[in-house]
């Protein structure tokens, strides 16, 4: 539910299905991605120049992989947006709430699940106030309050009307039992291969791995192994940040961060458990490192109440990102001036180099591909047409169900009929049984 792209752009604006949008989308969120990071790295040290060329790390291979597959997943700006206000937070020491509230409506606009991962790490300054203060302070409940009422304001205004199923069925639909089928490898963030293609006996998110699809973005072509499922879980920082990385730790100074650690100790202890929380969240409780797979069985009420996060290594976006920014203000600390130039330009180039075939490659395929049209030929129009005579309102039944969606919505479209189509990653099967169950009943 991208609602500033199906909402807002299409329905408010009433632009013509037949025009292309998703690529304006696609180069928005770039755009809105680059400038997010160049103040975040404004805010660190960076100097304009150092901002401008370091943001351009942050366009990273999970960031673009999104491009081929789940394409409304793409707003990693708001995460970046997040990080900024924690950082200000921690140069500060006060939570910043007209910037945390401008977050949480405009992200629920765009992308309510990327917005919960954005605002989970808010979760490090409450833990943070409530242990300091050893009680509930009146800060942390109106925070609390006021973030509620806003969500639930947002929830009322934008999709009450359109959720018709009982709080039960809410429950079944978004806490299925399955967790752990995506996991994170604990190879991912040297390993350029994507796994599109592992075990495609099993599954495969990608049908058809032509030469428009990336995947593996790196030149060398490397693939350190990996098992079904880890594509949810890619997070490859490119040769140039791999090369940062390794930079940082050998020039770390051990005794100045100790120092900082140790004037801050509670502090560093949450952001711990945090991220230590969210790898585990991620990495599920199928480990796996390379092609090997180690699983072991949840308490059935742990797997329940994880299932609502279905494909948790996502949530490791908001730690790699957090670990990107780390890797910039350690440089910025170590080095100074054109040195630091230096490093950024050298950094940039091991990662367009890196990233230059595969990203190239895709841009040679498409422009050759032929477009995929609507097989309309699978639903006869005329017959359509016939059908939508002196009739307002199109509805597909059961409700979920998925046959024919891009070609009905279209044809709805061009004989002026009012629907309500639309393709959900959670749908209420309880309520789409019924409705199953009616219809083969009338027969």
């Amino acid at each position: 539910r991208v609602l500033f792209r199906s909402m807002i752009t299409q329905k408010l604006l009433k632009i013509n299905p037949q025009l292309q949008f998703i690529g304006l989308w696609l180069l928005l969120m770039i755009v809105l991605q680059l400038f997010t990071a160049i103040c975040l790295l404004r805010e660190i040290g960076l100097n304009t120049f150092q901002a401008n060329l370091a943001s351009l790390l942050f366009i990273t291979p999970f960031f673009l992989m999104r491009f081929q597959i789940h394409f409304w997943l793409t707003c990693h700006f708001l995460i970046l947006w997040a990080i900024y206000i924690f950082v200000r937070f921690l140069k500060y020491r006060k939570l910043e709430l007209g910037k945390i509230l401008c977050l949480t409506a405009f992200g629920y606009l765009i992308n309510s699940y990327i917005l919960l991962i954005s605002l989970s790490i808010f979760t490090v300054p409450l833990i943070y106030s409530f242990a300091k203060d050893r009680k509930l302070t009146y800060e942390i409940k109106r925070f609390l309050g006021i973030i509620s009422t806003l969500l639930i304001s947002l929830f009322l205004i934008f999709d009450y009307r359109a959720s018709s199923g009982t709080f039960f069925e809410a429950f079944i639909m978004n806490f299925t039992g399955v967790y752990g089928q995506s996991s994170l490898n604990l190879n991912t963030l040297i390993n350029p291969h994507i796994g599109f293609d592992r075990n495609c006996d099993e599954y495969c998110p990608i049908s058809n791995i032509d030469a428009s699809v990336i995947n593996n973005f790196s030149i060398s072509k490397l693939d350190f192994g990996g098992t079904t499922f880890n594509y949810e879980g890619f997070l490859y920082l490119g040769s140039g940040l791999v090369f940062l990385s390794i930079l940082v730790f050998f020039n770390i100074r051990l005794s100045k961060l100790a120092i900082i650690i140790r004037n801050n100790s509670f502090l560093f202890s949450t952001m711990l458990v945090y991220t230590i929380s969210i790898l585990l969240l991620g990495i599920t409780n199928h480990i796996s490192i390379g092609n090997h797979l180690f699983g072991f069985e949840l308490p059935k009420v742990i797997r329940w109440g994880l299932s609502a996060f279905r494909a948790s290594p996502r949530f490791s976006w908001i730690l790699v990102y957090g670990f990107i920014v780390f890797l910039f203000f350690s440089l910025s600390q170590k080095y100074k001036g054109k040195t630091l130039n230096f490093v950024l330009v050298l950094t940039f180039l091991f990662q367009a180099i890196d990233l230059s075939e595969p990203i190239i490659n895709r841009f040679i395929a498409l422009r050759h591909e032929v477009p995929i049209g609507m097989k309309l030929n699978t639903i006869p129009s005329t017959q359509f047409e016939n059908l939508a005579n002196k009739r307002k309102v199109f509805v597909l039944l059961p409700t979920g169900s998925r046959k024919g969606f891009p070609e009905l919505s279209y044809l709805a479209y061009k004989n002026g009929l009012s629907t309500s189509l639309s393709e959900s990653s959670r749908v209420n099967w309880l309520r789409s049984e019924e409705h199953t169950s009616e219809l083969q009943s009338r027969q």
